[in-house]
This record gives C-alpha cells, structure tokens and sequence, in this order.
C-alpha cells in the first residue's frame, strides 16, 4: 500500500507540472478544462485500484 502511495504521488506530482507547463502556454480558461481532466484521469485509476482488492 505505501508503494502505492508513493508512485501515486510521483505521478499526481508530474500530471500538475505538466498541466502548470501546459496552462502558462494556453489562455487561462483552459486551466478549469485542464483540472477537470486530470481530476477524471485521476479517479480513473482509484477506482480500478479498489475494484481488484
């Protein structure tokens, strides 16, 4: 379960600096598009996570 935590964190860690990277290069209205995004992509894998236990 750590493990899991911290390779969850690694990546919710460069998914933000990668939408930060990708919002300084578009028009702010595309930041709320963006956070939404990476909160569904984030669900995603959580879900399945708990669905195999």
């Amino acid at each position: 379960m750590e493990i899991f935590i911290e390779v969850f964190s690694h990546f919710l860690l460069q998914l933000t600096e990668l939408t930060l990277n990708m919002c300084l290069e578009l028009p702010t209205g595309s930041l709320e598009k963006s956070l939404m995004i990476s909160s569904q992509v984030l669900q995603i894998p959580v879900a399945n996570s708990t669905k195999q236990r």
